[in-house]
């Protein structure tokens, strides 16, 4: 049976990678998030501006549309 410094151990090592893997991804998503506005696809309304409406199918296309209502 393991002594209670080494359960202590063993959850510290288990938080320190808990802590580790979360930076890591939050520090990924930010990385990405700040390019978005570079990567908005507007052709989908250039293309046809007078159109009732529109389909958006990707996520540049998403970043496109929050592009446009931004700069009006």
């Amino acid at each position: 049976m393991e002594n209670t410094s080494e359960i202590e151990m063993r959850i510290r090592k288990i938080g320190l990678m808990c802590l580790v893997w979360l930076c890591i991804g939050v520090s990924g998503a930010w990385a990405q998030a700040k390019n978005w506005y570079e990567d908005a696809d507007i052709s989908w309304y250039t293309n046809e501006p007078g159109k009732d409406s529109y389909t958006i199918t990707t996520a540049a296309q998403l970043a496109g549309l929050a592009k446009l209502v931004n700069e009006k």
